[in-house]
């Protein structure tokens, strides 16, 4: 995550379980403002985290 706050695993899930606004999400031909969100709704007993380091910048990513 390209983010300066992002510290710990908890910091990491609850940005990326924020909000997020579509722009330009039509529907039956019409635009409307729509949001996507991701949520865990119950932990399993095991939550097993697929961690991949990236760096970003003016020509894409390389992995770290």
């Amino acid at each position: 995550m390209q983010d300066d706050s992002v510290r710990s695993v908890e910091d990491a899930l609850s940005l990326y379980m924020h909000s997020e606004k579509l722009e330009s999400y039509t529907s039956n031909n019409t635009e409307v403002i729509a949001y996507k969100q991701h949520t865990i709704d119950k932990l399993p007993r095991v939550l097993v985290l697929h961690l991949k380091r990236f760096d970003f910048g003016l020509f894409g990513s390389e992995k770290v």
